[in-house]
């Protein structure tokens, strides 16, 4: 068997090949992530923050949004944290964990 008993000539082989690796986990990441921030959920709302709808009417999925955005559909008028009633013009969204609301919100139209 052969041990070489020098000084190795490739010494740059193995940073190089760190470097490799660490380079395609950043494209995948980058890639998979699209370079958009996280979507933030409905109960992390409060007034003046609007919201997008991306179920329906009826099963409604609201997700924080910029109000600048064409994506807005609703701006947060009030946040019921207590016992409170929304006005006539404005839709109340309430959303409910382990049979208790969670989140109870005024929502008004915005209008593009």
């Amino acid at each position: 068997m052969f041990v070489p008993t020098g000084k190795t000539r490739r010494m740059w082989i193995r940073p190089l090949i760190a470097f490799s690796a660490l380079a395609v986990f950043g494209t995948v990441l980058w890639l998979l992530s699209d370079g958009k921030a996280p979507e933030r959920p409905a109960n992390y709302a409060v007034a003046g923050d609007c919201l997008e709808n991306s179920g329906s009417f009826h099963k409604p999925v609201l997700f924080i949004v910029d109000c600048d955005s064409v994506k807005a559909d609703y701006r947060v008028k009030s946040d019921l944290r207590y016992k409170g009633k929304c006005a006539p013009e404005q839709v109340r969204y309430e959303e409910t964990r382990r049979g208790f609301v969670e989140t109870t919100l005024c929502l008004s139209r915005v209008k593009h």
